[in-house]
């Protein structure tokens, strides 16, 4: 994925100063720092612009301490390269206006022999005319005995030529504002603007900045945004994101095939049962909702229907309806005898909670040699052996996810133990004096 005429040791070799921590001393303290400290701070061309690059180096280094710069060179964000974002209070310091008319880019001077086989194409931000903010404040901050680091941030705009041959796509095809990771032309980019930033200017290091989460947070819903992500934007399914996936052995080709080798060359439809919350539950409405666009893929039309929580047990335990093909459910226990209480055929409604009517033979005599066999580690094998059956031969439970268990305990609590479980025992702890 690199440019050709540069290796990975190369690669390696140029973006050797990327790392650095931040320490900020306390107020009164800037000029009594060693000057092994980093006393760092973010800051955009815009701020040399409207105020001038020697009176922000002389606030900088005299009201803080600071020795090095991390200069938003590359970004297409206002919130780091431009003013003010509008509705919100202009500071007590440079040009009290919006800057409306906002577009970013790089803040330097894009080469363009290091930017090959990448549609992408270097441009140079137009907000500020001509300037390079690297060739302003470089010289500057070198004489003063200040470090710059160039920091580049994984932001776009959408209406950039050829920015949507990069773009991440939905579920659904659809392009989005975000770009691919493993799209080449984003990966060829990026290494040339690294190698372009390493090689035309003396900096001191390269930063990076991308505020992404993963998959499963997005099709969670989960985000700092406001309002929350649709899950159904979650992405990437571009043909380079569902090339990786098959080199990891995911496949929807092959389930395609399975279902029509078992019958259902056209798919069928079923319905899946969950709660809108609940005891131990997380958010099941998002996590069945993904799993029903999941299954849509190889042709599995499922309907969701949700109950509140104590509707949903009473219905649940009565055993799943003809037609009602899973339902879900959080679980705080991790002993092996588990599979015994959900598994066993004898179990089924309303002589227990085995309510998806699940029956096989051999799992019941692999129950009954589990629950005779002394040995522990023998014992653990045969349910391996057991879960095998259930997760791989039989598909009858479809794991979602393991939670952390997190307890937080005053110092003075001694003895607490943290079970695998989702209850506590209280007898052994104490309170220390």
């Amino acid at each position: 994925m690199l440019n050709q005429d540069v290796s990975r040791r190369e690669f390696m070799k140029i973006t050797a100063g990327v790392g650095a921590a931040l320490a900020m001393p306390t107020l009164g303290q800037a000029f009594a720092v060693s000057p092994s400290k980093m006393i760092g701070i973010q800051v955009g061309a815009i701020s040399f612009v409207d105020e001038g690059t020697e009176k922000v180096l002389d606030v900088l280094q005299e009201r803080a301490g600071v020795n090095t710069l991390f200069l938003a060179v590359f970004t297409y964000g206002r919130g780091i390269a431009g003013r003010q974002i509008p509705g919100y209070p202009l500071p007590d310091h440079g040009k009290q206006e919006y800057d409306l008319n906002y577009h970013g880019g790089n803040f330097a001077t894009p080469h363009p022999q290091y930017y090959k086989n990448t549609v992408i194409k270097p441009a140079h931000a137009p907000d500020h005319g001509d300037l390079d903010i690297l060739a302003e404040v470089l010289p500057a901050a070198k004489k003063r005995g200040m470090k710059v680091i160039c920091w580049m941030e994984d932001v776009f705009r959408p209406d950039l030529p050829n920015i949507e041959k990069v773009q991440e796509r939905d579920l659904y095809g659809r392009n989005m504002e975000t770009l691919c990771v493993n799209n080449p032309n984003y990966l060829n980019f990026f290494t040339g603007l690294v190698e372009d930033f390493a090689r035309s200017y003396d900096v001191d290091g390269i930063m990076w900045g991308a505020e992404r989460q993963g998959a499963l947070s997005d099709s969670l819903g989960a985000t700092h945004d406001t309002p929350p992500i649709d899950p159904g934007n979650v992405t990437c399914f571009c043909e380079f994101c569902y090339k990786k996936a098959r080199e990891h052995g995911v496949n929807p080709d092959r389930a395609k095939q399975l279902l029509k080798e078992a019958g259902h060359a056209n798919g069928f439809e079923t319905v899946f049962w969950t709660s809108t919350s609940g005891s131990g539950q997380m958010i099941p409405v998002a996590m069945a909702e993904w799993i029903q666009r999941d299954l849509a893929k190889v042709g599995i039309r499922v309907k969701l229907e949700t109950f509140d929580w104590i509707t949903y047990l009473s219905k649940m335990f009565q055993g799943l309806r003809p037609g009602h093909g899973a339902y879900q459910l959080s679980w705080g226990m991790t002993t092996n005898f588990w599979i015994d209480i959900v598994a066993r055929s004898t179990r089924q409604p309303d002589k227990g909670v085995n309510v998806g009517w699940y029956a096989n033979p051999r799992v019941d005599s692999l129950l009954d040699s589990a629950r005779g066999e002394l040995d522990e580690s023998k014992r653990v094998a045969i349910y391996r052996q057991i879960d095998r059956i259930l997760m791989e031969d039989d598909a009858a439970f479809l794991p979602i996810c393991n939670d952390l268990n997190l307890v937080v305990l005053n110092p003075k609590v001694k003895g607490f133990v943290n079970p695998p479980e989702e209850w506590f025992q209280l007898w052994t702890p104490w309170v220390e004096a």
